[in-house]
């Protein structure tokens, strides 16, 4: 299994800092995870009770900093502006979720954040690094293109708010040509 722990503490991007999260980003990211064209796309519990999505931004911060997973903040200066994380973990692969709070859509940040994670996995030796999303997430769709991923022969029926949706997926392979 590929060490999580030698993953680097920041990875810069043209215009973003990815690292670990603060708990003085507990609010911003409650906020993120409380939007609500977040929550239709990026597959969350329920959190409509009183300071669920609070405790859900705290976990984050404690995963954030845990030698076990892939999950940074993406802080444009000093402001967190969304998050990515591992979801499921192998020997050789990697896939990915990703939130960016909606006021900063359309302007290329997921595809930034997308594209350092994946070099920074293919960096620590991971093969492939995958990522999913609704068939109707177009958007979503186009940020992993843009970030390199080719589509995949995968796709899941998954049940998410009273709905079921299918899920497409999408992988970047590290070129392993010597």
């Amino acid at each position: 299994m590929i060490a999580l722990s030698k993953r680097p503490q920041r990875i810069p991007t043209p215009r973003l800092t990815l690292r670990a999260l603060s708990e003085g980003d507990v609010p911003a990211l409650a906020r993120i995870l409380r939007s609500e064209p977040v929550a239709r796309t990026y597959m969350l519990p329920d959190l409509s009770a009183a300071g669920a999505a609070e405790a859900l931004a705290e976990r984050l911060v404690r995963l954030s900093r845990s030698d076990t997973h892939f999950l940074y903040g993406a802080y444009l200066g000093e402001n967190v502006i969304g998050f990515l994380n591992d979801v499921e973990t192998t020997e050789d692969a990697v896939e990915l979720g990703y939130a960016v709070a909606p006021e900063y859509w359309n302007r290329g940040y997921a595809t930034e954040m997308l594209t350092a994670a994946i070099a920074a996995l293919h960096g620590l030796g991971f093969a492939a690094v995958r990522a999913g999303c609704f068939e109707e997430n177009a958007a979503s769709r186009r940020v992993m293109e843009k970030s390199g991923m080719l589509p995949m022969d995968r796709t899941e029926e998954i049940a998410y708010h009273g709905c079921v949706h299918r899920c497409r997926y999408c992988e970047a392979r590290k070129n392993l040509k010597k």
